[in-house]
């Protein structure tokens, strides 16, 4: 690289501004390289991570930017969340710039390993509320913690990894039974097994020609509703989460299905923190409590039997409109 500075120069081709930026360039390039090998070395490499500052940042619909820091004294605790303690101070969230708040100055306090049913009506924010426990929307103001960390400061990653969703649809994966179960292969198959005897699916995978192996479609073609609702419970199981969100996760099952469903939340999941985005209503009516959302603020927060009985109650009315339903259609 010197022998081409020295033709570039005498052939008039360079100037020294030009000297001047292959400096600063090639200075750049040997203290990468330098970086990179020492990364190599784990004397060196614990050196460097001891003292790294890893910085990402992401933006709001409104364009505010969240700067997440994580270093030695911030980083988060492989344990995290230890006990799924959940707090919304004073959250506000769009969609996008322009458009009306979908989450209005909400405050909510859910207490460890309560089970909570998220009601309101079409359009009332149940689900943008799990999408910003995940962050897929970020907040305009407010702040959410989980065990008291603010989760605007955990990695998307990592945040991601320790709260457990099971959708309205549930995701399968096309391929072996094992690999919808088990994508990461993380565990063997002695606790595959313990999983799928927990949410009653064991003797429909030793029926199969397959077991562990047995092919599964794409999106679970090949099974019901509620099979595919019970394997993505079983996918749960062995997750062993703190936080675990239900986003109408009941709402295209067979009641017996949904019976199987509810009782493992009482039995298998007593330490986790569960919120269920309701639609059928008086599937959470054992809950601890229960939150009316109504245009993107709690209308209501308190024990299922209280609001049921308050008069006047958002609940009460939610409640008797889904069983006047329930009664209309045994009568077709």
């Amino acid at each position: 690289m010197i022998l081409l500075c020295d033709f570039l120069f005498i052939t008039g081709n360079a100037d020294l501004n030009f000297f001047f930026f292959f400096f600063l360039l090639f200075s750049s390039f040997f203290n990468t390289h330098r970086t990179l090998s020492l990364m190599h070395c784990p004397q060196e490499r614990s050196i460097i991570n001891n003292s790294l500052t890893i910085t990402t940042t992401t933006t709001t619909a409104t364009g505010k930017k969240i700067v997440e820091k994580q270093d030695k004294e911030n980083e988060v605790s492989k344990e995290w969340p230890e006990n799924g303690k959940i707090i919304f101070q004073n959250v506000q969230a769009r969609y996008r710039p322009g458009l009306d708040l979908v989450i209005c100055n909400m405050n909510l306090i859910i207490t460890k390993h309560a089970k909570i049913g998220i009601c309101g009506r079409t359009g009332s924010g149940k689900s943008t509320l799990a999408k910003l426990l995940f962050r897929f929307l970020e907040l305009e103001n407010g702040m959410i913690t989980i065990d008291g960390r603010d989760i605007a400061q955990v990695p998307l990653g990592m945040l991601r990894s320790r709260i457990t969703m099971i959708p309205q649809d549930p995701v399968l994966f096309a391929g072996k039974l094992r690999y919808s179960l088990d994508p990461a292969g993380l565990y063997v198959d002695a606790q595959l097994w313990s999983a799928l005897e927990a949410v009653g699916m064991r003797t429909f995978a030793e029926q199969s020609k397959g077991g562990l192996d047995t092919d599964v479609a794409d999106g679970g073609e090949n099974l019901s509703a509620g099979q595919r609702q019970l394997l993505c419970m079983a996918r749960a199981l062995l997750e062993k989460p703190r936080v675990l969100i239900m986003d109408e996760a009941t709402s295209n099952i067979d009641g017996q299905t949904d019976e199987r469903i509810q009782t493992m939340l009482k039995e298998k999941f007593c330490d986790c923190t569960v919120l269920t985005i309701a639609h059928r209503i008086d599937t959470i009516m054992w809950y601890d409590r229960v939150c009316v959302l109504d245009h993107g603020t709690v209308l209501e927060y308190d024990t299922p039997s209280i609001l049921a009985e308050r008069s006047g109650s958002a609940f009460g009315a939610l409640l008797e409109e889904y069983r006047e339903g329930k009664r209309e259609g045994k009568e077709q």
